[in-house]
């Protein structure tokens, strides 16, 4: 899907950015940062819903999209977002499916998935799934095909044939 290739490019062009940490990397963080979200509402991926937080719930969900982008391949659990955000567990999930229109580990599981796809060509089918933040093959082939409609097997055949 190109919107998901944008989304994943910015990603990728944002962790580059403050990596290499070259100077006033601070300005193109926060560009991108801008592109990302302008990327993530064109495709549906997060809905302004009629009643919107305040802008603390903006820089919430912001921080914690972040943070999921940088920790994806970790073990994630609501308990340990909600410790390092500073913020209940209800809370997180509340302003969070009020900007995304999913929960928290939704959009975790679907962004793993994603990067599950830009890799499950080069690497095994195991490897992609533990390099994606998945402990348990079976778990990582049921929320593959939940998210893609077909089995990492199949998806792979399908990418190593064109």
């Amino acid at each position: 899907d190109p919107k998901n290739t944008q989304i994943l490019s910015t990603v990728d062009e944002l962790l580059r950015s403050t990596k290499e940490a070259k100077p006033f990397y601070e300005l193109e963080t926060i560009g991108l940062f801008y592109q990302l979200f302008y990327h993530l509402y064109v495709s549906g991926h997060i809905v302004k819903s009629q009643n919107s937080a305040s802008e603390k719930g903006i820089h919430t969900v912001i921080t914690l999209l972040e943070w999921i982008e940088l920790h994806y391949s970790e073990r994630i659990t609501l308990a340990e977002i909600s410790h390092v955000m500073g913020f209940s567990e209800k809370y997180i999930c509340r302003i969070f499916k009020e900007y995304t229109a999913k929960t928290v580990i939704d959009y975790v599981n679907e962004s793993r998935i994603e990067k599950a796809c830009a890799r499950i060509g080069v690497n095994s089918i195991t490897q992609t799934a533990f390099d994606c933040g998945f402990n348990d093959l079976s778990y990582f082939c049921k929320i593959f095909k939940k998210y893609k409609g077909m089995s990492p097997s199949e998806y792979k055949k399908q990418i190593l044939r064109k």
